[in-house]
């Protein structure tokens, strides 16, 4: 009973864990798409207004993005569906750090084609809405595998009670039985030990109203007992001297022994 309770209370934890992973999921997964939007953000601004402050968040964008992926990788580990999906998005990822690094060069170039500029751009713009899409995606996914948890964990957390309530009312009952067997077996051993008393005393009664006496023999011990009536019968009281051969030979009249 305790080893069930026990296993009722590992699967509850166990289920407590998967739904908190899977809400760190779900944040880094946020995290990512935030990161790369700060990345497109600070490319933007500084394309528009050429201020070198801007490359701040576009380079620290690009460093948490790598941390954050590294993060979401070892979380889905054990997630093939979503390790193919971050397989793809690495893809789509460095796709689009290259359109930024190229869109970057052709921003310093002094014959800037302007159709071939906007063309990165948008090559840009539309990885980074697959990349959304990707991200999007494994989100859903996250979240269905989120509800289908929380829904084991509320059932782990509804039954929990009733398993505890039940394992005491279990072994309650068992200790019922265990202490009614004890009860009856010492009442049955109590009976038996009462007729073995009559028994013996009226083997006692037996042999002194029929004037005789017996003896045991324990042959692997070597040793003897006699009945309190042999005693008599030997002029001694009861029990009044050790029960050995050596001992009873001395009663016996010396042409008995021959």
């Amino acid at each position: 009973m305790g080893g069930l309770a026990y296993k009722h209370l590992q699967t509850l934890i166990k289920s407590f864990d998967l739904v908190e992973h899977t809400y760190e999921v779900n944040i880094e997964l946020e995290q990512i798409l935030s990161y790369l939007k700060d990345s497109e953000t600070g490319q933007r601004g500084y394309l528009i207004s050429e201020d070198t402050r801007f490359l701040e968040s576009f380079f620290s964008g690009r460093e948490k993005t790598n941390n954050s992926f590294a993060r979401l990788k070892e979380l889905t580990k054990k997630d093939e569906r979503q390790q193919q999906k971050l397989r793809d998005l690495t893809i789509l990822i460095d796709k689009n750090l290259n359109y930024f690094d190229e869109t970057f060069k052709f921003s310093k170039n002094d014959n800037l084609d302007s159709k071939e500029f906007d063309a990165l751009l948008l090559a840009g713009k539309k990885t980074m809405d697959n990349i959304r899409l990707e991200i999007n995606q494994m989100i859903t996914h996250n979240n269905n595998l989120l509800r289908i948890r929380k829904l084991d964990n509320e059932r782990s957390i509804t039954n929990t009670p009733i398993i505890i309530y039940s394992v005491l009312i279990i072994a309650l009952l068992l200790l019922l039985f265990t202490y009614s067997k004890i009860n009856n077996d010492i009442k049955n051993l109590q009976t038996k030990n009462l007729q073995l008393e009559i028994f013996k005393e009226s083997t006692n009664q037996s042999e002194i109203v029929s004037k005789h006496g017996t003896w045991n023999w324990f042959i692997e011990e070597n040793k003897f007992s006699y009945s309190d009536n042999l005693y008599r019968l030997l002029g001694e009281q009861p029990q009044s001297f050790e029960p050995t051969l050596e001992n009873f030979m001395q009663f016996v009249h010396p042409r008995g022994c021959r």
